[in-house]
């Protein structure tokens, strides 16, 4: 029983953090503050309420936000150049200018 548990431990952990502290930290990369994204990761509110020392001083959580936040501005800025470029090769018309503005 006891190794069952410990497995159980072992599978919800990973890269080192619980399922809810993923959660946590996706929900936070969509956009929502402290407080919100850790009642959507399933959170208590007196934790949610406290996230500074309840959430965000767990060992390794910071560090995996970041390399996620980092990732996902790498893939922001290749779109953004991707888009720019395909504008840039396609000749303006009167319509694409007036749908742009739009």
């Amino acid at each position: 029983m006891r190794s069952d548990a410990a497995a159980a431990r072992r599978l919800n952990l990973l890269n080192g953090l619980t399922r809810d502290e993923r959660t946590f930290i996706l929900e936070k990369l969509v956009g929502l503050n402290d407080k919100g994204a850790a009642i959507a990761a399933g959170f208590t509110l007196s934790m949610a309420e406290n996230t500074k020392q309840k959430i965000w001083s767990r060992p390794g959580l910071g560090r995996e936000f970041e390399r996620l936040a980092g990732a996902l501005d790498m893939t922001a800025k290749k779109r953004i150049i991707a888009k720019l470029e395909a504008e840039a090769a396609s000749p303006a018309t009167p319509t694409s200018l007036v749908c742009s503005l739009s």
